[in-house]
């Protein structure tokens, strides 16, 4: 749901919050599944991010640590618009906030085979790019194409993106998937 928002360099999922080294989709641990996001503050803000957030999952559901609601921050700054954004949710919320707030100490990437999933059901898309597994993992064009594929995206923001995308190789044919993909 992020990937094609502009200022989003980058998502990948993994696995985070727990004690467990090196965890693994079969073999957790206290992990929870979660997505990493880079971004560029300038273009997009972390308040931002997480009102995406709050609007795109149910918060108030009770589950165990592999799929909990959480919100992994690295500063104390984060945690702050974090409280802060929670607070303001709850306001608008009627069911009580049991999503956690925790101070992110390791991420793990997940398998090759659980990143950019969306993508992966297009292949006609995923083959532009050419990339392995691990380059689609770390990849910003990967990265958007995920995010129109998953249809998250606005078609104003693919007519921005279209020039570099032309010049990346994508065909008009391909721009024209991503259009359907994307949001009026």
């Amino acid at each position: 749901m992020f990937g094609a928002m502009p200022g989003v360099i980058r998502t990948k999922v993994g696995y985070t919050g727990g004690a467990k080294a090196n965890p693994t989709y079969r073999s957790l641990g206290d992990h929870t599944e979660s997505v990493h996001i880079e971004y560029d503050p300038s273009r997009i803000t972390y308040k931002h991010l997480l009102g995406i957030f709050w609007n795109n999952h149910d918060c108030s559901a009770s589950h165990a640590p592999q799929y909990m609601s959480a919100i992994f921050y690295t500063n104390q700054e984060q945690l702050s618009v974090a409280q802060e954004s929670m607070a303001e949710f709850q306001r608008q919320y009627s069911s009580k906030i049991r999503t956690k707030l925790i101070q992110l100490d390791r991420f793990y990437d997940a398998e090759g085979y659980h990143q950019k999933h969306i993508l992966k059901r297009h292949p006609d898309l995923l083959r532009v790019l050419g990339l392995t597994e691990s380059q689609l993992t770390a990849s910003h064009i990967a990265t958007r194409f995920n995010g129109y594929a998953g249809s998250n995206g606005k078609i104003k923001w693919l007519d921005e993106e279209e020039p570099s995308l032309l010049e990346l190789g994508v065909s008009e044919d391909q721009l024209a998937t991503l259009r359907d993909l994307a949001e009026p």
